[in-house]
């Protein structure tokens, strides 16, 4: 009996004096060189990579396995936009059947869960009421994404998830556009400007705001159903020329970034973080019905921007511009008698 207890009591010293196989395992060093930026403008990634050793499985070391940094961050020419990145990524799989065994043409989703948006969402061109697919596990990194917290930073598709990153261009750093457009600032440098439009033309786009580079931080809320908003990007339009309003999605040219979300909704919500030097953009709206036969089809408007404090601020079209007089001088009289 004694012999048994002994030996019960080796194994107990023996088993708590081997390390349990779930324990932590030990980083390899970081890579030398970042990878090649996965964009050649719009905002790429490049990455750094460490692997997990002597450790059961790649879960089994703290933090993180990979370092990501934004790159290639120009705006790209007016033919390319973030959108079209994701057009370019569903209709590579247009060689790949559907869930059915079918070939079709495939373009993005717009109505993306958040928890998909780094997925590669697609429908088929010719329905895009059909059921959406997930075409790819994970977008190309540098895929345009929004955060569960957004900030006038970059967020960005890493590894198959959002991931946000500062305006620095490092990975949650913390550091975000000011209202302003200054990287880290405090958004002291600017002045805020605010109108409204409230008069429209049946059936025809009226323009009633022109910006230019410099104007930050721009919003413009429409709360009218039977009204739409367009917009021009140097003469060009970007949103609104047909009838009907835009899909609620990321416009983009010229390095013009447009977050639209209206649809079917009543209001229409447009937010433009900066426009870039030597460009122009025009706001319009468009009035479905005619304010003579109709009641409540006018438009109801509100924007603000953000302008330089030693900009001048752009007077909105058809407002009508007020002058002050200001006595200079009197001259002498013209006649020294009869009324001069």
């Amino acid at each position: 009996m004694f012999y048994l207890r002994w030996l019960m009591f080796m194994w107990f010293l023996l088993e708590c004096s081997i390390p349990s196989q779930a324990s932590d395992g030990n980083w390899g060093p970081w890579e030398n060189t970042w990878s090649i930026c996965t964009r050649s403008c719009g905002g790429g990634i490049r990455l750094k990579r460490r692997y997990c050793h002597q450790g059961p499985s790649k879960d089994s070391c703290d933090g993180e396995a990979i370092q990501a940094q934004l790159c290639n961050i120009q705006p790209c020419p007016a033919i390319s936009s973030q959108y079209e990145f994701k057009e370019r990524q569903c209709a590579a799989t247009n060689t790949q059947p559907d869930r059915l065994g079918r070939y079709t043409n495939w373009v993005p989703f717009d109505k993306v869960q958040k928890n998909r948006q780094c997925h590669v969402v697609c429908v088929p061109s010719e329905s895009p009421d059909q059921k959406a697919e997930v075409r790819e596990q994970s977008a190309i990194d540098g895929t345009i994404c929004e955060h569960d917290s957004p900030t006038w930073g970059f967020d960005k598709c890493v590894d198959g998830k959002c991931q946000k990153f500062g305006c620095d261009g490092e990975l949650n750093s913390g550091t975000f556009f000011d209202v302003c457009g200054i990287c880290g600032g405090t958004g002291n440098s600017c002045k805020k400007f605010s109108g409204r439009q409230t008069s429209g033309k049946f059936q025809e786009h009226v323009t009633f705001l022109t910006l230019t580079g410099g104007a930050t931080s721009i919003k413009i809320v429409s709360s009218n159903a039977y009204t739409h908003i367009g917009v021009r990007v140097n003469g060009r339009w970007l949103l609104g020329p047909h009838s009907g309003r835009g899909k609620s999605r990321l416009y983009d040219s010229d390095g013009v970034h447009v977050q639209y979300k209206g649809g079917l909704s009543d209001s229409e919500y447009l937010s433009i973080k900066s426009i870039p030097n030597n460009i122009t953009v025009s706001f319009s709206v468009k009035q479905e019905y005619d304010s003579t036969q109709y009641n409540g089809v006018d438009p109801v408007i509100t924007y603000e921007y953000y302008l330089p404090t030693n900009h001048v601020a752009p007077a909105a079209v058809g407002s009508v511009q007020r002058y002050r007089w200001s006595l200079h001088y009197i001259t002498g009289c013209t006649q020294t008698c009869g009324g001069g």
